[in-house]
């Protein structure tokens, strides 16, 4: 987002994502029961989500330059995210109830799509980022992959998730199991 802005990269993520989640919905609806195609469709969703909280971070950033405002901006996007992380599995419940399984799918890729297009079309833009390169030195082509500080933070945050969304998974396993 800082090296081709916000349109260029947050709207075609926000279309992938969404293409993703409707094919997912697609091969639910023809009844495919192989787990395969399952987890590499969740796991392109989870590539491409479209970074929704960091992008709105940094408006927040540029949008209030008093360090007092910007706290509260802060403080607001983390209710509003946690709220959403309360409130949405509640709602996924109920149009699960309501309708179907891939009813939940399609609405949140039709949301995710519009989100993500509201956001890359408003008049805001993210400020330009300090670049990681020096000056002088030529740009390492992985960015901040080529440090091995950052790929083992990001094997850690990998592992924690997989860990938490197979314990997540467990539980509603269970739950079915147990009626």
């Amino acid at each position: 987002v800082d090296r081709y802005g916000l349109p260029r990269v947050v709207a075609p993520l926000g279309g992938a994502y969404a293409a993703v989640l409707l094919a997912m919905a697609g091969i639910a609806q023809l009844g495919v029961s192989a787990s395969i195609p399952y987890v590499v469709l969740a796991g392109a969703a989870g590539l491409l989500a479209p970074p929704v909280g960091p992008v709105m971070r940094g408006i927040w950033a540029s949008l209030t330059p008093d360090a007092a405002a910007r706290a509260r901006a802060y403080s607001l996007d983390a209710v509003v995210e946690e709220t959403l992380f309360a409130i949405g599995p509640v709602l996924v419940g109920v149009l699960v109830a309501l309708s179907a399984p891939v009813a939940a799918l399609v609405v949140t890729a039709v949301l995710a799509k519009l989100g993500a297009l509201g956001l890359a079309m408003s008049s805001v833009d993210t400020p330009s980022a300090p670049r990681l390169s020096v000056p002088g030195r030529a740009r390492p082509v992985w960015g901040p992959l080529a440090s091995r500080a950052f790929r083992w933070v990001g094997f850690v945050m990998f592992t924690c998730g997989v860990g938490l969304s197979s314990l997540e998974g467990a539980g509603a396993s269970r739950a079915i199991a147990a009626g």
